[in-house]
């Protein structure tokens, strides 16, 4: 016996495991981790479950991810598991997935740079999992649709324009209609036409549109200026398809007639804009804050209509809504305009002196920014079926 253990030790000294061996271990422990994380969530323990994979290197979670997708492929072309591979359902999948997107969001939580950056990553791998899982089952509801919507928010939450249009568009196109992603892709073009900015183009370490680099090649060329005003059209145009599909597919949705509104607006169709604007604020569900904007946009319509009176009113209307920073302003520029130079530094002082009050204009640009803690509810409702 003595012998025998002797050997076994000299044996493991000249032949130790080689890396190849110790990193495929690792690995089948993350995919344990990522199992047992995901059968907590499944559980409804989703603070246990989160806490499991955040004590996890990304590095790690990204590798577990890749085994998990490969076995998933070969399961799907009819080929046996390994030995020792963990049984995936896809319900477990699924609620991989969700899981993987709220440790995502705990980590955007954070604020940081490294946070985001992490987060983006968390995202990037439940994609991938739903993606497998979505590919394997027929699924019956907009669970998809609702999917790509919440990672397209959060995105969107990041001003990560570009990601979030290169993940919910496609979904827009190749889904059956689901408003709030329908409304939320034309929220990115709509975007896209404020800047100009058009998808090609590279974001800033914040997140930013690069508009500097846009308007210095613009300011040297004529040529660049006439394809900047090409592309503000084409965004205007993909914005105002997806808007009307949405208030197609629901005629009592808020969101899309308000921005639709603006775009055309922005299009020179300001009598249609101005009967969108009219027949939303005569619904009685509108939320304060679409009363507030829709006061807004009226009243903007108004002064490119030359009816600075009516603007005046309007914007009277926003504010006795909510008392906040845009209206005061446009209040402002709008007695101005009409020669009350009293009156104009008085909205202006009020507009001063109302920081501590949300504007909505200012989250405008983010789309559906209060959306994801109601997806995220029912993304776990669909895991843990």
């Amino acid at each position: 016996m003595a012998v025998r253990v002797l050997i076994i030790f000299v044996v493991s000294i000249a032949f130790p495991p080689t890396a190849h061996a110790q990193k495929k271990s690792g690995v089948e422990q993350s995919v344990q981790t990522q199992s047992e994380a995901a059968t907590l969530y499944r559980a409804g323990e989703t603070a246990r479950a989160i806490a499991l994979l955040q004590a996890m290197p990304i590095d790690e979670h990204r590798k577990a991810v890749d085994v998990i997708l490969a076995q998933q492929k070969r399961l799907a072309a009819g080929l046996a598991p390994v030995p020792g591979e963990i049984a995936w359902t896809s319900n477990v999948l699924r609620s991989l997935a969700a899981l993987e997107m709220e440790v995502g969001r705990a980590a955007q939580s954070a604020g940081t740079r490294s946070g985001i950056a992490t987060a983006a990553s968390h995202m990037t791998l439940g994609r991938s999992v739903y993606e497998a899982v979505a590919a394997a089952v027929r699924e019956k509801d907009a669970s998809p649709a609702r999917w790509y919507l919440a990672i397209g928010l959060e995105q969107l939450a990041d001003a990560r324009f570009a990601d979030a249009h290169d993940i919910l568009v496609p979904a827009c196109h190749d889904m059956e209609p689901y408003v709030p992603l329908l409304v939320a892709c034309g929220t990115i073009h709509e975007t896209f036409a404020a800047f100009p900015y058009d998808a090609g183009m590279t974001d800033d370490d914040q997140g930013q549109p690069a508009r500097a680099t846009f308007l210095a090649s613009a300011s040297q060329s004529l040529q660049a200026i006439h394809a900047a005003r090409a592309t503000r059209k084409r965004h205007l145009k993909e914005a105002r398809t997806f808007f009307e599909r949405a208030m197609a597919a629901d005629p009592a949705d808020t969101q899309a007639p308000l921005r639709l509104a603006n775009v055309r607006t922005r299009q020179g169709a300001d009598a249609e804009a101005v009967l969108l604007l009219d027949r939303l604020l005569m619904r009685a569900e509108l939320s304060k804050r679409d009363i507030y904007l829709a006061r807004l946009f009226l009243g903007r319509v108004r002064e490119r209509q030359h009816r600075l009176d009516a603007a005046a009113g309007a914007f009277d209307a926003a504010i006795s809504t909510l008392m906040a920073q845009t209206a005061l302003l446009a209040r402002a520029h709008n007695a101005q305009r009409r020669g009350n130079a009293s009156e104009a530094a008085a909205f202006a002082e009020r507009a001063m002196s109302s920081g501590g009050t949300d504007d909505p204009w200012w989250a405008y640009r983010f789309g559906q920014y209060w959306l994801p803690r109601d997806l995220y509810k029912a993304l776990r409702e669909e895991a843990r079926r």
